[in-house]
């Protein structure tokens, strides 16, 4: 009786209860301090992040500075003599950025989320180069905000294909198949650092910087074209001028029917040697050689079949080419660098400048016209100041570049898209009939 009296005491489970929740709570704290309780807290936090890595550039980044921003907490550390760092952030929570800086190099990387609580982010040219692929951007951009939008992007799906992507565009230059950037052990001298010096030595081949190669990458999109033409050999007298096909735009010359073909064709430029190569050449036809002009950087002089020719490089790749033809008149031509550019990334507005002729109303000298035009994803014009062209669409031509208009008695256009290093796009559009040609680029227009 008296034992069921005291079970049934108020103050006894009082007691009792005080002394279960001491022991659970000393329990807890025994394994808080100890480490136990395992990974990462309801709020997803972990107790320390702990990241490390090697800042190196080919060389160790010593005594440079490392500033870590995650998606809570932030950090920073000072490498060692080797380039090494490593450093614990309470209460931190991933995906994190990394920057490292010595005053004269800055390079990014990053901590995947989902990576558990020791994380390996090397931080090296790769890094910097995949950052912006995941990024889209300058990688600078995304450690500045690093905002839940830019967080998302630190996904390990993400980060595995921008991964497999680098690895695709530069295969040319640099073979990363099974390397990982951000998390294989990099020491100076193994083979991790000896693609550094790989990279490196196609960086110099190519006149190309660190910098204008990143631009590229997060520029690139789908066009992995524009990555690989900026990692081939430049010509010693003219960085902007590399090895690759270039596509001819000549007004004179545009699929005329009943006369010899000359379509918007190719040139295989050697830019080593500066031979230059027509792809519609016909057997026993020589190859032309283009001479640099002293004191005057890319710009080149040649002998072609209508006598002297001058042919200037812009900084983008493109290429002016002047030629007297048989008539005495004055003939130019573009040379842009193939690329294939996804028919999606045509999509947005486009202002042009065209000179067009009209032979078949009487009208055979060129004349200026302005004009702007949107389109859609699919390559449909939706909107144009010239509203004829509205309803027009583009389809890919398996040659190259794409076709517009056209009928039964008039071939189509031929139109080809450029993306320069840092992004930017330009249109060229050659009228079929040798009616002319239109230059484009990004931009916004008010239709009427």
């Amino acid at each position: 009786m008296s034992n069921r009296a005291s079970s049934a005491d108020p103050s006894s489970r009082r007691l009792r209860d005080h002394g279960s929740l001491a022991t659970s709570l000393s329990i807890a704290m025994l394994l808080a301090a100890c480490g136990g309780g395992g990974g990462t807290s309801s709020s997803g936090r972990t107790p320390s992040l702990n990241l490390s890595g090697t800042a190196e550039t080919g060389a160790a980044l010593a005594g440079a500075n490392v500033q870590i921003k995650c998606a809570a907490g932030t950090g920073g550390v000072t490498t060692g003599a080797d380039g090494s760092f490593s450093v614990a952030i309470t209460g931190a929570a991933l995906p994190c950025v990394l920057k490292v800086s010595n005053g004269a190099t800055t390079l990014h990387s990053a901590g995947e989320s989902g990576a558990g609580e020791l994380v390996k982010a090397n931080i090296k040219p790769f890094t910097e180069l995949l950052v912006a692929k995941i990024a889209g951007a300058n990688p600078a951009t995304l450690f500045a905000a690093f905002d839940p939008a830019a967080q998302a992007k630190l996904s390990a799906a993400v980060i595995d294909a921008a991964r497999a992507s680098l690895t695709s565009v530069l295969q040319g230059a640099v073979d990363l198949s099974g390397v990982d950037p951000l998390k294989d052990r990099l020491v100076i001298g193994n083979p991790q650092d000896q693609l550094l010096d790989t990279l490196a030595t196609a960086l110099a081949t190519a006149q190309t910087t660190l910098q204008e190669l990143t631009s590229a990458v997060a520029a690139s999109g789908a066009t992995n074209s524009l990555v690989t033409a900026l990692l081939q050999p430049a010509a010693a007298h003219c960085a902007a001028l590399h090895s690759g096909k270039y596509r001819v735009i000549n007004p004179k010359m545009a699929n005329i029917p009943g006369a010899p073909a000359d379509p918007p064709h190719l040139l295989s430029i050697d830019a080593t040697t500066l031979i230059v190569t027509n792809d519609l050449a016909l057997p026993g036809e020589l190859a032309l050689a283009i001479t640099p002009v002293d004191g005057a950087p890319c710009k080149f002089a040649s002998v072609g079949d209508y006598g002297p020719e001058t042919s200037l490089v812009a900084k983008s790749g493109v290429m002016v080419w002047r030629s007297p033809p048989s008539t005495g008149q004055i003939a130019l031509a573009l040379a842009i660098p193939e690329q294939v550019i996804p028919l999606a990334e045509l999509a947005g507005s486009c202002n042009a400048l065209e000179y067009f002729r009209d032979p078949i109303n009487g009208i055979n000298n060129f004349s200026p016209e302005t004009y702007g035009l949107n389109f859609d994803a699919a390559g449909t014009i939706t909107s144009a100041t010239n509203t004829e062209a509205i309803g027009g669409t583009l389809s890919v031509n398996q040659s190259g570049g794409y076709d517009i208009g056209g009928s039964a008695t008039e071939l189509p256009s031929r139109v080809f898209a450029f993306k320069t290093a840092d992004g930017h796009l330009s249109m060229f559009l050659l009228y079929s009939g040798s009616r002319g040609m239109s230059l484009g680029g990004r931009g916004t227009f008010s239709p009427r």
